[in-house]
């Protein structure tokens, strides 16, 4: 007797999710059908386009205490909705909407985090509560969930950047007039706009004029920013399609930024990383990436280290090679996390 389809619910929260989700699909054996739907938010929607996923909800996302709660109301109706009309047997999502949408209908529903509970704790009550499972990093802090935790030794920037899946390709950079035979950095801007970003420093405006003026002479430099960027700063900007960023982040030189996630890709792809966060040293699995020597972290005002850092810096082809054998120790020591996080999510089907 042929078995019916079954509907599996991806509800990627942040863009960096859609990522993860879609390194899934392929891996997945026949008579799994995909359904998505997506928080409209910073590039989800080119992502979604370049990534050729057509058939995705896309719903709007809010911004501040009182519109993040009428898109989370929302969202659980929006959830229920769905699961209805897709027949969906498990949702795959971190947006406490989607577990507690998933629970009132008796849905089977796993949550994921890298981020630790006590520094996420929004998504850690509304969230793990209301899921089935949650796939977790061996070092990530739960706090009182883990009852329902399930670790593994990996990285999420793995699920779509493990050598398995992703190789880099200069055709990329040509495709973004980037000349691969001339060195180059990428800085990176968050907007620093979420809940738990409140109060969070990075890259401020002098700091960044003083790491421009080092650089100088160096390398090229081109600054990928999730927020408009002055003018004066204008001539750096970076306007690759969201695909094509992981590429040229692999042939770069250099990344510095105050982004979390573009830091532990950066490292993962063994494109050294200095991050400038007040998350320093707060983040269990960028603590695991320092200890590799595949980032360097600062806080913000710890200025005078920063440009030491950034002065004292080697390039070329014997500094990249050293990165590269930490990248390699790496990726011996932890898992390819797509075949086992999927057997996890059919293990509920």
């Amino acid at each position: 007797m042929i078995s019916p389809p079954k509907n599996i619910g991806f509800f990627p929260a942040h863009p960096s999710q859609i990522w993860m989700m879609n390194a899934l699909v392929p891996a997945f054996p026949d008579g799994i059908n995909i359904h998505w739907v997506v928080r409209r938010k910073d590039c989800s929607e080119p992502l979604l386009r370049e990534l050729k996923i057509d058939d995705a909800v896309v719903i709007d996302s809010g911004r501040g205490v009182v519109t993040n709660a009428i898109e989370f109301a929302g969202a659980v109706m929006r959830t229920i909705r769905e699961t209805r009309r897709r027949n969906i047997d498990l949702w795959f999502s971190k947006y406490g909407a989607v577990n507690m949408a998933a629970r009132l209908l008796g849905v089977r529903n796993v949550s994921f985090n890298d981020d630790d509970a006590d520094i996420v704790p929004i998504i850690a009550k509304t969230s793990y509560p209301f899921a089935d499972r949650v796939l977790c990093l061996t070092e990530t802090r739960m706090k009182g969930y883990e009852e329902q935790a399930i670790r593994y030794d990996s990285f999420h920037e793995l699920y779509y950047l493990h050598p398995n899946r992703f190789s880099p390709d200069q055709a990329v950079l040509e495709r973004n007039q980037i000349d691969c035979r001339d060195p180059y950095c990428i800085i990176r801007l968050s907007a620093l706009t979420a809940h738990h970003d409140v109060g969070v420093g990075g890259v401020a405006e002098d700091l960044l004029d003083e790491i421009l003026a080092i650089l100088s002479g160096k390398l090229r430099v081109y600054i990928s920013s999730e927020k408009p960027l002055a003018e004066k700063y204008r001539p750096y900007g970076l306007s690759a399609g969201a695909a094509d960023i992981h590429h040229l982040l692999a042939f770069a030189e250099l990344l510095i930024g105050d982004s979390q996630t573009m830091s532990a890709e950066a490292a993962v792809l063994g494109t050294p990383a200095i991050r400038i966060s007040d998350f320093t040293g707060k983040l269990s699995y960028l603590n695991t990436l320092e200890s590799y020597g595949l980032i360097t972290s600062f806080t913000p005002s710890n200025t005078g280290a920063i440009l030491s850092l950034v002065r004292s810096l080697e390039f070329g082809a014997r500094a990249k090679a050293e990165h590269r054998a930490r990248r390699e120790v790496m990726l011996k020591d932890k898992i390819d996390p797509v075949p086992w996080v999927v057997q996890q999510l059919l293990s509920l089907l």
